[in-house]
């Protein structure tokens, strides 16, 4: 028998993490990353549930379920995405809303985004391959110079106040989602010690800004990925974004562009821009302590989420939601994202 003891560390501006120790040894973790969630209109206090860790010998012993728990006690709602297998399970007994995989689509913009298996890539097949891509750039470059769209991309350095316009008018459209600000967003791409790989594109127009987007780099399965992790702003806007991210892709060193979300909207827009749907996209759950919110939380076409609402898009790259305590105290394998 056992008696862990749980204690919270603040980290950063919007990171906290729960520790339980026994013995006087860190035994296991449970990162949570704040937000505030509209839905329907009202404004609820929430968090995701990052970077869940415990050590391998305390593993299904009851520390991940306590840590969690923790969570579910101090929070109105918590959110969770990239769950594993094990967490889904667990998650499930706790009563937590699984709702599935969110959206992913990709852009082959080189020959090598376009074929999965290594064999295609080096065999008799790789030219066939390479003739198929060409065919489908011509089309796509083809449509997108035909695309009309009024106003321009510009690159910015940081957000600033003229993008509130674009996140209040995503909060009253959407009936679930995390409210954005300023702060946020610059604390997750501009301030943030790894932020050298993004890249922040402004839509203005004569009116002023219409839309943003934030574009980030990966590697999935060799290949080399420019990322949307941020996708905001009117029907117009994000269309001519994802048409200038397409474009300057096509020229750059990236393999393919990927989407990941949850907004059918723009799922829809991927698709005739001829995106691919793929499978890869995290799995998504959520828990409520407040029944009168379930039934808009059950359905995953109420959802607006991008990458960029939880700590799905640090990665590996040692991120505030990565890992908020040195890896030597807490080793293991990741149970959620």
């Amino acid at each position: 028998m056992f008696r862990p003891e749980l204690f919270i560390l603040g980290l950063f501006l919007f990171v906290f993490v729960n520790y339980c120790r026994i013995n006087g040894d860190v035994t296991g973790q449970q990162g949570e990353l704040k937000t505030t969630l509209a839905v329907a209109g009202r404004h609820i206090p929430a968090a995701w549930a990052i970077d869940l860790r415990v050590r391998p010998e305390w593993r299904f012993r009851g520390l991940g379920v306590a840590l969690v728990e923790t969570l579910l006690r101090d929070n109105t709602v918590v959110l969770a995405l990239g769950v594993s297998e094990d967490a889904r399970r667990m998650f499930s007994r706790q009563g937590w809303f699984i709702n599935g995989r969110i959206d992913a689509y990709q852009k082959p913009v080189a020959p090598r985004g376009m074929c999965m298996a290594e064999s295609v890539r080096r065999g008799p097949a790789r030219w066939a391959v390479k003739l198929l891509f060409h065919a489908y750039r011509l089309i796509d470059t083809t449509a997108i110079r035909l695309r009309r769209h009024k106003g321009r991309v510009v690159e910015l350095a940081r957000f600033d106040r003229d993008i509130e316009p674009v996140l209040a008018k995503r909060a009253r459209h959407a009936t679930v989602s995390c409210k954005r600000s300023v702060e946020f967003l610059n604390w997750r791409f501009v301030d943030c010690p790894f932020a050298a790989r993004y890249r922040i594109l402004a839509c203005r127009d004569d009116e002023g800004v219409t839309g943003f987007a934030v574009v980030g780099t990966d590697f999935r399965k060799r290949k080399k990925l420019a990322v949307i992790e941020e996708l905001e702003g009117t029907r117009q806007a994000r269309s001519l974004l994802v048409d200038f991210i397409v474009r300057s892709s096509y020229d750059g060193d990236v393999d393919a562009v990927y989407y990941e979300g949850l907004d059918n909207a723009v799922s829809q827009m991927m698709r005739r821009k001829l995106f691919f749907a793929r499978d890869s996209g995290h799995f998504f759950a959520a828990f409520s302590s407040d029944d009168t919110l379930d039934e808009h939380l059950a359905d995953r076409d109420n959802w607006s989420i991008r990458l960029a609402d939880a700590d799905a898009g640090f990665g590996d790259h040692g991120g505030p939601g990565r890992s908020a305590t040195p890896a030597e105290l807490v080793p293991g394998e990741r149970e959620t994202g």
